[in-house]
């Protein structure tokens, strides 16, 4: 029995690297990666969630199960993750979601398993649950003309928030009427109008009630091509607890009525209008 708890001992001295047994090697732990799982409320699909790792300045989108996988890049000439050590969150954001975020623990370039959010297989512990901040929906009227149509385009926004009350920026002309939209084909997001009113600047606005905008244009403002666009209004979500390094991702521009605005992760409900089709 004395001969066991020694062995035992001597067991527990040993380097967990080596098998001093058997003279050779055991394969050390890699813990570079880290998954788990995002929901977003009221929603169908979790496609698309932007999640970032801060410290590592790497980031991925989330698969419609809401699935992710978020990997310490390797490089074989330095020590994983360059051997950093620390406190790292993990953010999760869609731009009219409340943020939401995990805490990680790094040491020497590594993920510790088993602490903080994350558990002994490497997974963040609980599904994260996005909260829905505020409904975005567009409507236009008429939805279908003709090439020949000389008459005026109606376009409705309606934002409805699901919390008590929502801080956003809005590209307006004056007290609820909508100030700008972009007007983006279907077939090639690259095919992108700029459509504004005289005189329109970003507002910001308190959202706490069903809150319904409105923008009048003329046929010569919109699309000379004949196709399928669907219109998107430029509403952006304040969001004071987001840290700068991850609001830098997105642009200088991107909380402006600019096209950098549109890389943002978003639940939108865009309307569709078709321009000179039979």
């Amino acid at each position: 029995m004395k001969l066991i708890f020694s062995l035992a001992a001597l067991l527990l001295a040993v380097s967990c690297t080596e098998n001093f047994l058997f003279d050779d090697e055991i394969e050390p732990r890699t813990m570079l990666s880290v998954e788990g799982n995002v929901r977003l409320q009221w929603e169908n699909s979790y496609e698309g969630v932007y999640v970032y790792l801060e410290g590592f300045d790497i980031h991925t989108l989330t698969a419609a199960d809401g699935s992710f996988k978020l990997e310490i890049p390797q490089n074989p000439r330095l020590q994983p993750g360059n051997g950093v050590n620390g406190a790292f969150y993990i953010w999760y954001y869609v731009d009219n979601f409340q943020l939401g975020r995990s805490l990680t623990l790094v040491r020497e370039g590594q993920f510790s398993y088993g602490h903080a959010d994350v558990n002994d297989k490497g997974r963040i512990k609980s599904t994260v649950v996005l909260t829905k901040l505020i409904d975005i929906a567009t409507a236009v009227s008429p939805s279908v003309i003709g090439e020949e149509y000389g008459g005026p385009v109606q376009i409705d926004m309606t934002l409805t928030n699901r919390v008590d009350s929502v801080y956003i920026n809005i590209y307006e002309r004056k007290y609820r009427e909508l100030g700008g939209v972009y007007v983006i084909s279907q077939a090639d997001s690259n095919d992108l109008h700029f459509v504004r009113l005289e005189n329109a600047r970003n507002r910001a606005v308190l959202v706490d009630s069903i809150q319904h905008w409105q923008m009048i244009v003329e046929r010569d403002s919109l699309p000379l091509f004949p196709g399928k666009y669907d219109i998107v209004p430029f509403v952006k979500v304040n969001h004071p607890d987001m840290p700068a390094v991850l609001r830098d991702r997105f642009g200088a521009n991107a909380a402006t009525f600019s096209r950098e605005f549109l890389g943002l992760p978003r639940r939108v409900l865009p309307a569709a209008i078709t321009i000179g089709l039979r």
